[in-house]
């Protein structure tokens, strides 16, 4: 059912997804894997090293949507295109409303802590870069101090860890907002 709808074209209250935004899926994960592809040509054994996505992939078509599970709630509420549309549990969409609603107040507020707690001048200084970085830069310089850094490989490491990571998402947040 999965690959039929990332396939296909849909427009109901379960799914919104047409060709374009299939283009665009494709199109960013190639651009944020352009690096490891080149890797890959030269050595078929390399090996992807996970890095997050610097900023999250956007659907223009989605703008201005509410998604709640399992719903899209402008396309529930739409009578003319689907009359009879059967929901399960109407006091289940009803409290999944209301924690949707509080979750997103949450995010808000967090991004704004977040973002007080350091500059995006400091988040660069962390990541050692210049404020000219482009997103290839800012992804090798966060992959390559994640390494040093990392628990795992560094157990005394563990605040610089946190500190790269949120230097990170300060650097994400504020490509998103840029873009």
């Amino acid at each position: 059912a999965f690959a039929a709808m990332l396939l296909g074209d849909c427009d109901t209250p379960e799914a919104i997804w047409h060709h374009n935004m299939r283009q665009h899926l494709i199109g960013s994960l190639s651009a944020h894997n352009v690096e490891f592809a080149l890797r890959l040509r030269e050595d078929f054994l390399a090996r992807y090293e996970y890095v997050p996505l610097l900023t999250p992939i956007d659907y223009p078509e989605l703008e201005g949507e509410l998604w709640c599970q399992p719903y899209f709630l402008r396309n529930l509420v739409n009578t003319e295109l689907f009359p009879a549309w059967h929901i399960e549990q109407p006091f289940g969409i009803l409290r999944a409303v209301i924690d949707l609603w509080n979750r997103e107040h949450q995010k808000q507020m967090s991004r704004t802590s977040a973002t007080t707690c350091m500059s995006a001048e400091q988040a660069l200084q962390t990541l050692g870069l210049s404020t000219d970085a482009d997103a290839l830069e800012i992804r090798k310089a966060y992959r390559k101090l994640a390494v040093k850094f990392h628990p795992d490989k560094n157990p005394d490491g563990r605040t610089e860890f946190e500190r790269v990571q949120q230097a990170y998402q300060v650097v994400s947040h504020q490509a998103q907002q840029d873009a």
